[in-house]
């Protein structure tokens, strides 16, 4: 689904990326860990176009992104959540999901025929009962939890119809209750879209990746299954602190 081949971003004299290569499959989960400044924001900005990178190729399903912006990759199926919560607070949920299903439309227009207005609406609700968010639809997202507005975000991702979708850290903040249902909530992706995710706890990381991919310095350092990144003495001393 997803080929990262030699790409490196530097900063003046910062090499921030030093050329990483990774290969995600169709419908895998796969886990970006690594300590601070290790680069995982840095990657996920090239591969949602956010930044350009200094030499690499970035492709999904074949089709090259590298050159294209953020709008242009999202029509090829790269969706994301970011860091910091970003929604519209005075808006309601079903509202904040309404605007991202219609941004995909080639036009939009209060003037809309009411069968396309259905329709419309129709899409929206099938993306909130998906994520189970039909039921605070007409809350303010001010209202909602800190777990709910994260997953109102993978909603809004989601309403773009994404191949790939990347979520930067999407447990950060969250309490034991909110962390169990937002891996109910990553899981159920898996039968549709290819996840790869940043994430700093490791219990979460160990329960829900099929594969992880370490960086340290801009560098993969180590790649493999849960149980393969468990044991490997690199990551031990790097990253668990063993």
């Amino acid at each position: 689904m997803l080929e990262i081949k030699n790409v490196t971003k530097t900063f003046g004299g910062l090499k921030a990326l030093d050329d990483i290569s990774l290969i995600a499959e169709k419908q895998e989960i796969r886990f970006i860990i690594g300590p601070n400044g290790a680069g995982k924001t840095t990657l996920f900005n090239i591969i949602s176009g956010i930044l350009p990178s200094s030499h690499g190729s970035v492709k999904l399903e074949g089709t090259e992104l590298t050159g294209l912006n953020v709008s242009e990759r999202a029509l090829c199926g790269v969706g994301r959540t970011m860091q910091v919560t970003s929604l519209f607070n005075n808006f309601t949920v079903i509202e904040n999901l309404t605007l991202a299903v219609q941004a995909k439309k080639s036009s939009y227009s209060i003037w809309w025929l009411a069968d396309r207005k259905k329709g419309l609406h129709d899409e929206t609700w099938a993306v909130l009962k998906k994520l189970g968010l039909d039921r605070i639809a007409s809350k303010f997202v001010w209202e909602l939890p800190h777990g709910d507005m994260r997953i109102v975000e993978i909603a809004i991702a989601l309403a773009g119809n994404p191949k790939l979708i990347l979520l930067d850290e999407p447990f950060s903040g969250m309490s034991l209750g909110e962390a169990k249902r937002m891996i109910e909530v990553i899981r159920s992706l898996k039968n549709e879209v290819t996840v790869l995710a940043i994430e700093h706890d490791m219990g979460v990381v160990m329960d829900l990746a099929d594969r992880i991919t370490v960086l340290d310095k801009g560098q993969v350092v180590a790649e493999g299954s849960p149980d393969e990144i468990r044991s490997n003495n690199q990551v031990k001393v790097l990253y668990l602190g063993e």
